[in-house]
């Protein structure tokens, strides 16, 4: 088992091998962290080598998590793809509030240009929001701490340190 540090990073590290364990730990993090953001970039380093690249950084790891072969495979074969399923999710949950969002407007539009029907109000009738405040997915939450149980995830806390 071995042990990785966890960095936040501004640009894009550089590794091309998506099933480093370097490339895969950072990913896990990603994904414990519930970070789906693109823009977000984590980088791991094994922890034995973080006093040849501390310098270099000039910041302090956000955590750490603990990774073998098995969890290698386990990320490659299954995390992957339900990271991926839970960001479909979430992307199609957003897409729909914004067909409806749309849709509810264009009806709105149509109805108040009407001479006859100019009186009709959808929106009165349709909370959307309060529909869509209902709809929890808690399918990210539950998946992060399966992977923080797997891999050991533990969060640092650096007093006045700034990690972003």
């Amino acid at each position: 088992m071995k042990n990785y540090l966890i960095f936040k990073v501004d640009g894009s590290p550089i590794d091309d091998d998506l099933n480093s364990p370097e490339v895969i730990a950072s990913e896990i993090a990603k994904a414990i962290l519930e970070d789906s953001f693109e823009s977000s970039r984590y980088l791991a380093i094994l922890s034995d080598s973080f006093g040849t690249v501390e310098t270099s950084l000039a910041k302090q790891p956000i955590a750490s998590l603990n990774l073998d072969h098995d969890g290698i495979n386990l990320w490659i074969s299954e995390g992957r793809k339900i990271r991926d399923a839970i960001y479909s999710l979430i992307d199609s949950i957003s897409d729909s509030y914004s067909n409806i969002a749309q849709t509810i407007n264009l009806l709105e539009d149509i109805c108040h240009k009407s001479n006859k029907f100019g009186e009709i109000s959808v929106s009165d009738d349709i909370d959307l929001d309060r529909t869509f405040e209902w709809i929890e997915n808690t399918s990210e939450q539950q998946f992060s701490e399966c992977l923080r149980k797997v891999y050991s995830f533990n969060e640092m806390e650096h007093q006045g340190a700034s990690n972003a």
